[in-house]
């Protein structure tokens, strides 16, 4: 359940990184597809959920008041337990390959290209972090999100699922503007 929520959050992220610009007339309705969106590709759990959910109790705690802070802080606490993030935007490439190592080299392959996808738009994260103010970096947000939809562009196929909407997401139909 944790990760659907994360590939949410990453969908969200990929609509809020592009704009809400839509370049054709075909768009989705993240509100209306949200949950199949989710589950159009099989995703393993990235993040221990365990570690995530300690840090995300200490961050209720921590911010009370603060949502963005609660879940900025959360996944940033989260990516350096787990020794993924060090200094403000140093991602331990190795480490994230350990962690998947249990998956078939099929799905390895696949995270593989979403790690380097992602840190190839480590600037642009950089960039994006000066308009949002947290009490944490955003880096491990952006990272996450990023994790998420470039995982859904190399689903492996045995992990697919081939419906009309799963296609229009691994084509890169735009989430409608709000």
């Amino acid at each position: 359940m944790c990760h659907r929520v994360l590939s949410l959050c990453g969908f969200l992220l990929l609509g809020l990184q592009c704009g809400w610009q839509t370049l054709a007339e075909d768009c989705m309705d993240i509100k209306i597809f949200t949950t199949k969106v989710a589950s159009c590709c099989q995703l393993e759990e990235f993040l221990t959920l365990k570690t995530y959910g300690n840090c995300l109790n200490t961050m209720a705690e921590k911010y009370p008041n603060s949502t963005l802070d609660y879940l900025v802080c959360g996944l940033d606490c989260t990516y350096r337990e787990m020794g993924i993030l060090t200094g403000v935007d140093d991602i331990n490439v190795e480490q994230i390959s350990t962690n998947q190592a249990v998956y078939g080299e099929a799905y390895q392959e696949a995270i593989g290209k979403a790690v380097d996808a992602c840190l190839a738009q480590r600037d642009e994260f950089r960039e994006q972090e000066k308009f949002t103010k947290s009490e944490c970096g955003m880096f491990a947000l952006k990272f996450q999100g990023c994790i998420m939809v470039e995982s859904m562009r190399n689903c492996p196929a045995e992990r697919w699922d081939s419906s009309v909407l799963c296609e229009k997401v691994r084509s890169g139909v735009a989430v409608c503007p709000p």
